[in-house]
C-alpha cells in the first residue's frame, strides 16, 4: 500500500507540473515510474538511505517520498495542486485522456469538472479540437458513463485494506464473540460496493462504537448483530445473492420452517432454530454446505447425501495464469 501512496502522490505531481509548464514534471514522471518498479520495500530503502541511489529518484522525489510514509501531504504538490481546479485530478481518470489533452480541454474549452466535460461533449465540441475527433469524444461518453457505474466500487485488495482492521478492532470489544465480514466482499466479489460487517453479540451498542471509531470517515460499514443461535443463519443469509436466498427460504418453507434476514424459525416471528455455524442451517434444511462464493443466482440446492461441489484449489493450477505484480498493480515482485 505504502508503494501505491507513493507513486500516486508522485504520478499527481507529473501531471500538475505538466499542466502548469513546470519543468520537472518530467522528473516526477521518472520517479514515479522508478519507484513503481521497485523490487525492494520503498520504506526499507528510504530507512537505509539507499533509495537516494535509485536511477530517477532525486533528492526532492526522496521528501516526496518521505512525506508520503509519514502519512503526510508533501508540501510541493500542496502548491501545486492549489495552482489548477480540482476538477482536473478527477478528469485524470478518464481512459485515453493524458494530460496534453486535458490541459488543451481546460485552456482551449475552459473544461475543469467531468461534468463540464460530458456538456462539452453533448454539445460536440470535442470533434473540432487538435488531437480528438468523433471517436475520442465517443470514447471520453463511454468513459463518463463507466465512471458513474464504478462510483463508490471497490476492488477487492481496497476493500480489505478498510475492513482488516475494523474486524481486528470488533474482535477486542468486550461481548463480542465472533467477527465476520459478509456481503459481496464475503461472497469471494472481486468488486464490492457495500461494506457488511456481522457480529456475535449480545449487546450492540459498544460494537456500534468502536465501529464508529475504526471506519475511515466519510465510509459507510454496515454493521449487523446476530446472536450465538442466529449467527449462523444471518451469516448465510447475508453472504448470499437474492435468488440463493430465495431458493433457501423456499427450501426451508418446504420443511415447516421459515428462514429471513432473522435467521431460522419455526414460524415467521416465532422460536429460532439454533444455527450456531453456517453448515448447521444448510444441515437442518437437509442441503450439502454451499460455500459462500457459490451462494449465487443460478447454483443449485444439494441435497444431503450427493457429492458437494468444490471450489478450484491451488494444487488444480498448472500454469501460469494472468499475473499482476508490483510493476502495475500487483502487491508482490515477478
Amino acid at each position: 500500500m505504502s508503494r501505491r501512496a507513493v507513486t500516486d502522490a508522485l504520478s499527481r505531481l507529473a501531471f500538475a507540473a505538466e499542466l502548469l509548464d513546470d519543468p520537472r514534471a518530467s522528473a516526477w514522471s521518472g520517479a514515479a515510474w522508478a519507484v513503481r518498479s521497485l523490487e525492494a520495500d520503498v520504506a526499507e530503502l528510504l530507512a537505509s538511505g539507499e533509495l537516494e541511489e535509485v536511477r530517477g529518484i532525486g533528492p526532492a522525489a526522496v521528501e516526496v517520498v518521505a512525506a508520503v510514509l509519514a502519512q503526510q501531504e508533501p508540501e510541493v504538490l500542496t502548491q501545486l495542486e492549489a495552482r489548477l481546479p480540482a476538477g482536473l485530478f478527477a478528469i485524470r481518470k478518464i481512459r485515453g485522456l493524458g494530460p496534453k489533452k486535458i490541459k488543451r480541454l481546460y485552456e482551449d474549452l475552459g473544461v475543469s469538472t467531468l461534468g463540464e466535460l460530458e456538456y462539452a461533449c453533448r454539445e460536440n465540441r470535442l470533434v473540432g479540437l487538435p488531437g480528438f475527433g468523433e471517436k475520442t469524444q465517443a470514447k471520453v461518453l463511454a468513459e463518463l458513463d463507466r465512471l458513474r457505474a464504478d462510483a463508490g466500487a471497490l476492488r477487492r485488495d481496497q476493500a480489505r485494506a478498510i475492513l482488516d482492521p475494523i474486524v481486528r478492532a470488533l474482535a477486542l470489544v468486550d461481548g463480542v464473540e465472533e467477527v465476520a465480514v459478509v456481503g459481496a466482499f464475503g461472497r469471494g466479489e472481486e468488486v464490492v460496493r457495500e461494506l457488511e460487517i456481522l457480529v456475535q453479540a449480545d449487546e450492540p451498542s459498544a460494537a456500534r462504537e468502536q465501529l464508529d471509531r475504526a471506519r475511515p470517515t466519510g465510509r459507510e460499514i454496515g454493521l449487523h448483530v446476530a446472536s450465538a443461535a442466529t449467527f449462523g443463519a444471518r451469516r448465510v443469509w447475508l453472504t448470499s445473492s437474492d435468488g440463493h436466498r430465495a431458493a433457501l427460504a423456499s427450501r426451508a418453507a418446504e420443511r415447516g420452517l421459515h428462514l429471513d434476514e432473522g435467521g431460522l424459525r419455526r414460524a415467521p416471528g416465532g422460536e429460532p432454530v439454533a444455527c450456531g455455524d453456517e453448515d448447521a442451517l444448510y444441515r437442518e434444511l437437509g442441503l450439502v454446505p454451499t460455500v459462500a462464493e457459490r451462494r449465487l443466482d443460478g447454483v443449485p440446492l444439494v441435497g444431503e447425501g450427493r457429492a458437494a461441489p468444490r471450489l478450484v484449489r491451488r494444487q488444480d493450477l498448472i500454469g501460469a495464469l494472468h499475473n499482476h505484480t508490483v510493476a502495475s498493480d500487483g502487491s508482490a515482485t515477478l
